[in-house]
């Protein structure tokens, strides 16, 4: 992302990318630029431009109930002299922020009360659960007592492949399209093809799956 003047900005359509209700408002000028207009403080604007957030907010499909800005008070020592530094945080109606850098880093700030329970049972890697072959995924996967209990009725009828790759499957489909990299661990909630389960990603590339 880039700082603009409002000199370099040609407005000619422009759409409302936040709630009307929040006394700071996103629009979307053209493309890739955008401005916020602080209704709390008359007419101030800041106008940038910002292709990944064009990118994000795609991901979103809406949901944005207020946006602030965050720039560093002292610019000459912040490490962006050249290069103003400043940060944009969409704040979404289920409670998280997504935060956007210009540098093009971005973030997704969770409430602290965040996250799914997970069954609390123990944990285990899948290949020594049903002695499966040491390649990815199930190099990678983990999974918790309660869910094995699930799974192991489905396997007098299915390989513990086949389920696990159709629990894999799920997975994928609800992640593979995420523009937005969030923090680590993270849970997802998956409907399976045969019951809901919870995905944690843990900072070293495993994934555990319970219930």
């Amino acid at each position: 992302m880039k700082k603009l003047s409002p000199k370099d900005v040609i407005i000619s359509e422009f759409s409302l990318m936040s709630s009307r209700s929040s006394p700071r408002q996103l629009f979307r000028l053209n493309t890739d630029k955008y401005v916020i207009v602080f209704l709390e403080h008359g007419t101030t604007t800041f106008h940038f431009e910002a292709p990944i957030l064009s990118e994000v907010l795609e991901d979103l499909g809406g949901g944005i109930r207020d946006v602030t800005l965050i720039e560093p008070k002292n610019l000459e020592h912040s490490g962006y002299s050249h290069h103003p530094h400043f940060e944009i945080r969409l704040h979404l109606n289920r409670c998280e922020i997504v935060a956007i850098n210009s540098q093009d880093k971005v973030h997704l700030i969770l409430p602290a009360a965040y996250g799914y329970m997970t069954d609390e049972t123990e944990v285990k890697p899948v290949c020594e659960v049903w002695a499966l072959p040491d390649v990815y995924p199930f190099s990678h996967l983990q999974i918790s007592g309660g869910l094995v209990k699930l799974i192991d009725p489905l396997v007098a009828d299915e390989t513990p492949e086949t389920v696990l790759c159709e629990l894999w499957t799920a997975y994928q489909a609800v992640t593979n399209d995420r523009s937005i990299k969030p923090p680590i661990p993270h849970f997802t909630l998956v409907s399976g093809p045969h019951f809901q389960f919870t995905v944690t990603e843990h900072p070293c590339g495993r994934v555990t799956l319970s219930l």
